[in-house]
């Protein structure tokens, strides 16, 4: 052994010994994984922070505190939709590597007022041109009715989960979850209650099949029996794609039922609630 080993290149000595099962003599670079689910590291934004977040895949971490606290600075920070600082990461991609709109497609944020600047509630489930240059599939309003042509684009959207798609959770049938006929597509925007825009909200967010979820206060202008189909369907979605969701609400008791942990905002500090 000796004569071989005195025969060797010095940086040859090391594999043969590891050849033969001895342990090298400089440590081996044990490479990390990247990190999966939503992580925030060092966020900062309008004067709040740094805060250290982390929601991994397929949790939801809910997170409550008072009103001018920033819980809807964090929320549009970590979708890239105001100036801050620090990393954001979705399954080991950087926010900063994509554009804001295709960052966007992944992390879904439904803010706490839907928008809808159509006339009717189909045209808004129809794929349009993204500012990115994403193309839509079909023109808006193509297709005998508003309802059929919307469904049809809906359903054929792929989901990440052929479990979830296959169950029967199709985009019609989290209509009929949420307490819609499917006729709801048809309906002209302004008979739309406040409960009704909000439900309809998160079924447009979830048609998009984004990878994360960040939900604020999504059932604050509904009944309670609207409050249990939301919950209900957000979990299935969060079950079954394995998204990690980022819930914020006032309610503690609706917290303690949907989120695997809870934090708590106020004062500029992030801090954790017992069960």
């Amino acid at each position: 052994m000796g004569a071989i080993m005195a025969l060797l290149p010095a940086a040859d000595k090391d594999n043969f010994l590891t050849d033969l099962g001895a342990a090298p003599a400089y440590p081996i670079p044990v490479v990390a994984p990247p990190p999966t689910g939503l992580v925030a590291r060092e966020l900062r934004f309008r004067g709040f922070g740094p805060f250290h977040l982390t929601v991994p895949t397929a949790a939801c971490l809910g997170l409550s505190g008072p009103s001018g606290a920033g819980k809807t600075l964090l929320l549009r920070s970590l979708a890239d939709l105001d100036p801050h600082e620090g990393t954001v990461t979705l399954d080991g991609t950087a926010q900063h590597a994509l554009p804001g709109p295709a960052w966007r497609r992944q992390v879904g944020l439904l803010p706490a007022d839907t928008l809808w600047w159509h006339d009717h509630v189909g045209p808004h489930f129809e794929p349009r041109r993204d500012t990115d240059g994403h193309a839509s599939r079909e023109p808006p309003g193509s297709g005998p009715s508003t309802t059929d042509s919307c469904a049809q684009a809906l359903i054929s959207v792929p989901s990440r989960s052929s479990a979830f798609s296959d169950s029967g959770n199709s985009v019609a049938g989290w209509i009929a979850d949420l307490g819609f006929e499917p006729d709801v597509l048809d309906w002209p925007v302004s008979r739309l209650s406040a409960g009704e825009r909000q439900r309809l909200g998160i079924l447009r967010l979830l048609s998009r099949r984004p990878r994360c979820l960040l939900l604020d206060e999504p059932t604050a202008n509904l009944d309670p029996d609207s409050t249990a189909r939301v919950e209900r369907l957000i979990t299935d979605y969060r079950q079954s794609e394995r998204v990690p969701v980022l819930w914020v609400g006032h309610s503690r008791e609706q917290l303690a039922r949907v989120a695997d942990t809870r934090l708590h905002l106020e004062a500029g500090k992030l801090q954790g609630v017992d069960s």
